[in-house]
C-alpha cells in the first residue's frame, strides 16, 4: 500500500474493499456510484468463485463449461474497465467468507461495500461474514429493490457502526500483487 495524506479528522487513509458477487459491470452497478462524500481513498475490488460450484453434485456440473467461461470473460471485461481507471480486480477460488475476511485482515478494511444477495447462498455467506469481520471493519449494503433480501438487511443494519465510511479522497488502489 502506498502512503497516504487523509483529511479525514487526521486519521490514517479509509480502504474500503468491494466484493462483487452476480454484478460484474461498473455502469450500472451502485457499489461505484458512491457519493463524492463516501468515495474512500483506497478502493480494492474483489470476486470470489465459490469452490462449491466447481464441485459436480451427482455427477452433474453445478457451473457448466459454457457459463464458466461466460463468467470468466465478464471477469476479464471489468478488469480491463477497472484497469483503465487505474485499479484491479482480483480475484480468488475458495469459501467467499474465508477469502473476503483474510483480505479484509491483510488489507485492514474500514468498510466491506457489498449489494444485497439475490440468492439463499449469498445470504447466508453475508451473515457469516458479518458474525466475523473485525469490530473495525464497518459493512455497507448497497441496495438492489427488486431483490433485496430482509434477512440481509437485518444484518447490514445490525453490523453498520455508521452509515458511512468516511472518505478522505477519490481513489483506486492496484491489489493484484497482493
Amino acid at each position: 500500500m502506498r502512503e497516504a495524506i487523509s483529511t479525514n479528522s487526521g486519521g490514517p487513509p479509509e480502504t474500503s474493499l468491494v466484493w462483487l458477487r452476480h454484478d460484474l459491470r461498473l455502469e450500472d452497478n451502485p457499489v461505484f456510484a458512491l457519493p463524492s462524500v463516501r468515495r474512500p481513498y483506497q478502493l480494492l475490488v474483489m470476486y470470489v468463485l465459490d469452490q462449491r460450484w466447481l464441485t459436480p453434485v451427482e455427477g452433474l456440473p453445478r457451473l457448466g463449461p459454457a457459463r464458466l467461461r461466460l463468467l470468466w470473460q465478464s471477469l476479464m471485461n471489468l478488469r480491463g474497465m477497472l484497469l483503465r481507471r487505474g485499479s484491479d480486480l482480483l480475484v480468488r477460488v475458495g469459501d467467499p467468507v474465508s477469502e473476503v475476511l483474510a483480505q479484509v485482515r491483510q488489507h485492514d478494511v474500514d468498510c466491506l461495500e457489498v449489494s444485497h444477495s439475490r440468492t439463499p447462498d449469498d445470504a447466508g455467506n453475508l451473515q457469516r461474514l458479518a458474525a466475523q469481520l473485525p469490530a473495525s471493519t464497518r459493512l455497507h449494503c448497497h441496495p438492489q429493490p427488486s431483490r433485496a433480501s430482509s434477512a440481509v438487511t437485518a444484518v447490514s443494519t445490525r453490523r453498520m457502526r455508521s452509515p458511512r465510511c468516511t472518505p478522505s479522497k477519490p481513489a483506486f488502489m492496484n491489489c493484484s500483487t497482493s
